[in-house]
């Protein structure tokens, strides 16, 4: 452990980590719920560092759970931390399925688009050998690539 950070201050800072996520989360599945992509793109950046952060900090206490079970302030805050663990588990699960339909709903969205586009067959006029005006079919494709 970080001769600065006691484990009081290890617990401490692991809880309010997590609480920033549980916010952030919730911000994120409100701005799903609305379908603000933008916003969600937006914090993808400090999400992916606040988890990082968390799973850190994490393992920090696993491998310093001596000195926290030693300390009975610090065994007292890892209730709270555990709480707040399930809370995040919670809204981590609801952001999941939320970002899963979304990205379902827009894939079937663009197949229906390409799909329609394909259906319709454009006419074509063109000159045969003789001069005459000949009609052909020619059909109009998207490229299918998943996102």
């Amino acid at each position: 452990m970080e001769a600065t950070l006691k484990p009081i201050n290890l617990v401490q800072d692991t809880l309010n980590i997590c609480n920033q996520l549980i916010t952030l989360l919730k911000d994120e599945n409100a701005s799903l719920d609305a379908r603000d992509v933008k916003a969600v793109e937006n914090n993808l950046k400090a999400k992916s560092k606040m988890v990082a952060q968390l799973e850190k900090r994490l393992a920090e206490i696993k491998q310093f759970a001596a000195y926290i079970k030693a300390d009975t302030q610090a065994t007292a805050l890892l209730k709270d931390l555990q709480a707040a663990l399930s809370h995040y588990s919670t809204y981590a699960r609801k952001n999941l399925l939320q970002l899963k339909a979304m990205h379902q709903s827009t894939a079937s969205f663009l197949n229906m688009v390409r799909d329609t586009i394909a259906a319709q067959k454009t006419q074509t006029n063109a000159y045969n050998k003789d001069g005459k005006v000949a009609q052909s079919n020619a059909n109009t494709s998207l490229i299918n690539k998943s996102i």
